[in-house]
C-alpha cells in the first residue's frame, strides 16, 4: 500500500510538471508575419506579431530581432501591443551583406527560460551593390514549420488571372473557417522564387540569458539591463549606478547592483531613441566598466547553411529587385523612414531635484569669464573654493541657516558631475540657466545636501570625455507608430516609375466574404495574394492564389 501511494504521488508530480511545462509553452507563443520574404539592403521590412492572451497578460511589449545564421545581432526593435497584436518595422542596414537572415519575436521574460524553442522567419537580403548573384547560401534545416494549407476553407478569387502592368486587381476572400479564435492577415506582393523555395519559418532552441532578467512585467515601457565589472571582468556588488537622460526636464534614476553586478532600469512610456548616460558611484575610487545588456536571443547552435546554384528565374528576380530599390531611392525618398525622435511623458512639471529656490539666467547680466566669477557675482548662497588646485562647492542651507558640510548634487545638462573642475572654465555666455536648490533633498534612498544644476546652451555634452566611470550611448525604446508608405497607388500615371512590390498588407476579419482591390506597379512577374494567420489551436495556416503580370 505504501509503495502504491508513493507511485501515485510520483505520477501526480510528473503530471503537474507536464501541465506546468505546457502552460509555459502556451504562455510564450508569439507569431510573426512580414510584408515580404525578401528585401534589398537599406530597405524597411514591416511586421505584425500575434500574441496569445496569456502572453499579453504577462507583457504587452514585444521585441523583434534580426540576426544572422551565426548569431550576430543585426537590428532589433521594441513595440507595444494592443488587443493581442503588435505591428511595426525594422530597418535593414544599408551595408548588410547578401544572405539569409532570421526574424524572431519574443517578450523579455522568455530570456530566463531554459530549453526554450522559438520560431524564426527567414528574410532573404540582397546587397544593393551586388551584381550577378548566381549562388546563395541557404538554410540546410529540417526544423521548418509547414503552414497548414487552407485553400479549401479560405477561397481567394480575382476578376482574372493575367494582368498588365498598372492594372487594378479586384479580390474576393470568402472564409469557411470557425469564426472564434482565428486571426489572419492578407498580403499581396511579388514572389521571390528563391525565398519561396528555401525560406519559411524554422524552430530553434535558444540559450538562457547570461544576465538575470528580473521577475518584472515589461508593460508600457522598456527594461534596460546591464552589469558592472572591474578591470578583471569580475562583477561588482553594491555599486550605485546613476541613469540620466538629458532632457527638459532631465530624467534621473538609480540602482544598486546585486551580487552578480546586475542593474536594471525601467523606462515607462519612453518612445524613440533615447540618449542615455550611465555612471557608477563608489567610495572605492576604482574605475569600472559598464556592460549594457542587449535584449536578444542567441541560438544554442549556429544555423547550418548549404550552397545553392540559382536558376535563371531566381537570378533575374534578384537583379530586378536590386535595380528597383536603387530607382526607388532616387524617385521616392519618402519611402525610407527618418530616425525617430525621443518622447517620454513628463510625470511632474518640476525637475527630479525639485523646484529651484533661485534660478539665474547669466545672459541677463554682463559677461563673466569663469564659474568662480559667476558664483561670486550671481549665485547667492553658493560657495566656490579652490584649495591645492581642488575645487569644492558648498550651498547655504535655508533651514537651519548655515552652509552644508557636504557638497551638493552637481549637474550639467541634468547629468551628475563628480569632477568639479569641469565647472571652472564655464563662461556666462556658455550657460542657459543655473538652478540652485538650497535645501536638503531626498530622492528615494538618496539624500542630497542641496542641488547646483547648470544647463548649457550646447547640449552635445562634449565635456563628458573628462569624467570617468560614465558611459554615453543611444538606446532604442518603444517604437513609435508609423504607416507603411506608398503601399497603394491610386492608378494615376505618374512621371516617375512605380516599382512597388507590396500592394496589400492588413489584418483581415474572419467570417463571410470580403472584397479588396489594389493597383499593380510597373513590374512584371508573379504576384501572390495570400491569407496567413493562426487557427484557434495556434497552428500556422496559409491560403493563396497567384496571378501573372505581363
Amino acid at each position: 500500500m505504501k509503495r502504491k501511494k508513493i507511485t501515485y504521488l510520483l505520477l501526480f508530480m510528473w503530471l503537474t510538471f507536464v501541465a506546468h511545462a505546457q502552460t509555459n509553452d502556451r504562455l510564450y507563443n508569439l507569431f510573426l508575419f512580414t510584408n515580404t520574404d525578401y528585401c534589398v539592403s537599406g530597405d524597411t521590412v514591416w511586421f505584425k506579431v500575434i500574441l496569445q492572451n496569456e502572453v499579453e497578460m504577462e507583457s504587452n511589449v514585444v521585441h523583434v530581432q534580426l540576426d544572422s545564421p551565426g548569431n550576430n545581432l543585426i537590428a532589433d526593435v521594441t513595440k507595444m501591443s494592443s488587443d493581442g497584436k503588435a505591428s511595426g518595422y525594422i530597418a535593414v542596414p544599408d551595408s548588410l551583406s547578401t544572405g539569409v537572415y532570421f526574424l524572431t519575436a519574443f517578450i523579455n521574460a522568455q530570456r530566463n527560460n531554459l530549453n526554450l524553442d522559438v520560431n524564426g522567419k527567414t528574410l532573404f537580403v540582397y546587397n544593393r551593390f551586388d551584381e550577378n548573384v548566381t549562388q546563395f547560401m541557404v538554410p540546410g534545416l529540417k526544423e521548418k514549420i509547414i503552414s497548414e494549407n487552407l485553400n479549401d476553407q479560405i477561397i481567394i478569387k480575382t476578376d482574372k488571372t493575367t494582368y498588365s502592368k498598372g492594372d487594378k486587381v479586384a479580390v474576393n476572400v470568402e472564409f469557411k473557417l470557425p469564426t472564434n479564435g482565428t486571426q489572419a492577415i492578407i498580403n499581396a506582393s511579388h514572389i521571390d522564387p528563391l525565398a519561396e523555395e528555401k525560406g519559411g519559418i524554422f524552430q530553434f532552441r535558444v540559450k538562457q540569458s547570461e544576465s538575470f532578467i528580473p521577475c518584472f512585467n515589461e508593460k508600457d515601457g522598456v527594461l534596460l539591463s546591464g552589469k558592472i565589472v572591474d578591470e578583471n571582468e569580475v562583477p561588482q556588488n553594491g555599486i550605485l549606478v546613476f541613469l540620466s537622460i538629458s532632457a527638459n526636464p532631465p530624467y534621473f534614476d538609480y540602482y544598486v547592483t546585486g551580487k552578480d553586478g546586475d542593474f536594471h532600469f525601467f523606462l515607462k512610456d519612453a518612445k524613440g531613441k533615447a540618449g542615455i548616460f550611465l555612471q557608477t558611484v563608489s567610495d572605492l575610487g576604482k574605475e569600472f566598466s559598464i556592460r549594457v545588456d542587449k535584449n536578444y536571443f542567441e541560438r544554442e547552435e549556429k544555423v547550418q547553411l548549404e550552397n545553392k546554384i540559382l536558376n535563371q528565374k531566381q537570378i533575374s528576380f534578384i537583379e530586378t529587385a536590386i535595380n528597383g530599390s536603387f530607382i526607388n531611392k532616387l524617385f521616392n525618398p519618402g519611402f525610407y523612414l527618418q530616425p525617430q525622435t525621443f518622447e517620454m511623458p513628463v510625470s511632474f512639471e518640476v525637475p527630479f531635484y525639485g523646484s529651484a529656490v533661485n534660478r539665474v539666467i547669466p545672459n541677463e547680466f554682463y559677461d563673466l569669464p569663469d564659474f568662480q566669477e559667476i558664483s561670486r557675482e550671481l549665485l547667492f548662497g553658493v560657495q566656490y573654493r579652490v584649495k591645492d588646485n581642488e575645487v569644492t562647492f558648498r550651498l547655504l542651507n535655508e533651514s537651519p541657516p548655515g552652509f552644508f558640510n557636504n557638497e551638493p548634487l552637481r549637474l550639467i545638462n541634468g547629468i551628475p558631475v563628480f569632477k568639479n573642475s569641469l565647472f571652472t572654465k564655464l563662461k556666462s555666455t556658455d550657460i542657459d540657466f543655473i538652478d540652485v536648490v538650497s535645501r536638503e533633498r531626498i530622492y528615494g534612498d538618496l539624500i542630497f545636501k542641496g542641488v547646483l544644476a547648470v544647463s548649457l546652451n550646447d547640449k552635445s555634452n562634449g565635456w563628458l570625455a573628462e569624467q570617468t566611470n560614465i558611459s554615453q550611448f543611444s538606446y532604442d525604446c518603444l517604437q513609435t507608430d508609423r504607416q507603411l508608405p506608398l503601399i497603394k497607388s491610386n492608378g494615376e500615371k505618374l512621371d516617375q516609375p512605380d516599382l512597388r512590390q507590396v500592394f496589400l498588407w492588413e489584418n483581415i476579419k474572419n467570417g463571410g466574404a470580403q472584397n479588396f482591390e489594389f493597383n499593380l506597379s510597373d513590374l512584371k512577374g508573379e504576384v501572390e495574394i495570400s491569407v496567413e494567420g493562426l487557427t484557434p489551436n495556434n497552428k500556422f495556416f496559409k491560403a493563396s492564389k497567384k496571378i501573372a503580370v505581363e
